[in-house]
């Protein structure tokens, strides 16, 4: 089982506009409402990818009632403590021409000191069926910034791999705790490299200096003793797809420039993550992991919805490790699932759309 750790949960209310102009009065295609948070999004992944997961957060009033029996509903299994304040309601607006979401996060329910107590009990309880643990989202918003560095503490000390998603001071204090993976995305990385390091510079030496040879990896081997899903996305036993070359493309020539990823990933190990992995959005991902860096090219999609694409990338990287798959195979499942996730948003991608895309991520190592 992999337990996740989504403290600020939310309500999702998503507004379809055909397109959004900003101080005008506009008619929208459809509204939906949906149990929402980085964490629910995980869930979602990993049980597309077969993986049992249990899901722990807070809700409260009426907007926590919706997020319970949403859960309840995608039959995503969760124990979510009962606070007395209202949960929050994040807005989506996804504006179909330009296929762009804008998104509008409230800042959660405030948490009393022994609501807190109740939910510390419950993840002590649950730690030990945990195979591991993944702590992601944005904190509530009355809650110290050492928090994830306090849960990450106790699922290392109970022997469980963390995996961490979040930014700013969580994140710095987190790293205290070593946590075995770091996920975050371009933009947090930025933030992160210009408060942590913005008074101890590289030496002429160092990474910044040193051009990274890669070099072009042609195979994706997934372990042959995986017994679930995870294990068939080599297209083996998969149903066809309809699927043309106008939705989906090979790994195209990145034109990005993937050092200053590979730098904040061995920057975050340095400062305590023992891997680290930079989510690069539409272009794919750089992975440090026990001192290796691997770039993963992402393939072209048509993408309709990116929100969530971190978090399934995020899922498939926790499901690989649970199946002892390659630092490779993990990684090129991690981006396969992001790119799928961008057909739909919020984890809705399937098995099938994660598989078809997974020969078309490119991976170089570097050197």
């Amino acid at each position: 089982m992999i337990l996740i750790v989504n403290l600020n949960l939310a309500v999702d209310h998503i507004v379809e506009v055909d397109d959004l102009r900003a101080g005008e009065v506009q008619r929208s295609r459809g509204a939906r409402s949906m149990a929402g948070g980085k964490g629910v999004n995980v869930a979602r992944v990993l049980k597309t990818l077969g993986e049992r997961s249990l899901l722990l957060g807070f809700a409260g009033g009426r907007a926590g009632d919706l997020i319970e029996s949403g859960l309840r509903a995608e039959q995503l299994a969760s124990r979510c403590t009962r606070v007395r304040e209202e949960s929050r309601t994040c807005l989506i607006i996804n504006d179909r021409r330009r296929c762009e979401q804008t998104v509008i996060n409230a800042p959660g329910a405030a948490v009393a000191e022994a609501e807190w107590r109740d939910f510390e009990a419950a993840y002590t309880r649950e730690l030990p069926g945990a195979n591991l643990v993944v702590i992601n989202g944005s904190l509530p918003p009355n809650l110290h910034a050492d928090t994830y560095a306090r849960l990450a503490m106790a699922a290392r000390d109970a022997g469980r791999r963390v995996l961490l998603d979040c930014a700013g001071a969580p994140l710095r204090h987190a790293l205290a705790a070593r946590p075995f993976l770091v996920k975050i995305n371009a933009a947090e990385a930025a933030e992160f490299e210009a408060t942590e390091f913005q008074a101890t510079p590289l030496e002429p030496a160092g990474l910044e200096a040193t051009e990274i040879k890669w070099t072009k990896l042609s195979d994706m081997p997934i372990a042959e003793h995986s017994d679930v899903p995870v294990a068939k996305l080599s297209g083996v036993g998969l149903p066809a797809t309809n699927f043309s070359d106008a939705d989906f493309s090979v790994a195209h020539p990145s034109g990005a420039d993937f050092s200053g990823a590979a730098r904040a990933a061995r920057r975050l190990c340095e400062a305590g993550a023992e891997n680290a992995m930079i989510t690069l959005g539409a272009q794919g991902a750089m992975l440090d992991f026990a001192g290796v860096r691997y770039k993963f090219v992402a393939p072209r999609v048509r993408a309709v919805n990116s929100v969530g694409s971190g978090d399934a990338a995020l899922a498939a990287f926790a499901a690989a490790l649970r199946q002892g798959l390659t630092p490779q195979a993990a990684g090129a499942l991690a981006v396969a699932a992001g790119a799928a996730n961008a057909l739909h948003g919020a984890g809705g991608c399937s098995a099938d759309e994660i598989a078809e895309l997974l020969p078309r991520v490119g991976c170089e190592l570097g050197q």
